[in-house]
């Protein structure tokens, strides 16, 4: 069994299979602080895990 999920990013139209590697996006930062506030997602950055809604996109990536 499996399923399948879209990034809701600007321009991502494919599915990707849940749990799969994914590619690499290039997004700005106001699209990257949207895609957070979606819903909490777990988030590996610089090699810890976080909860997206944890991370301040506009101090920990300008």
């Amino acid at each position: 069994m499996g399923s399948t999920a879209m990034p809701f990013i600007d321009g991502v139209q494919t599915q990707f299979l849940a749990g799969g590697d994914l590619p690499t996006f290039t997004v700005s930062e106001a699209e990257l602080q949207r895609y957070f506030e979606l819903e909490d997602l777990p988030v590996v950055y610089d090699g810890d895990l976080f909860w997206s809604s944890e991370i301040d996109v506009s101090r920990e990536f300008s």
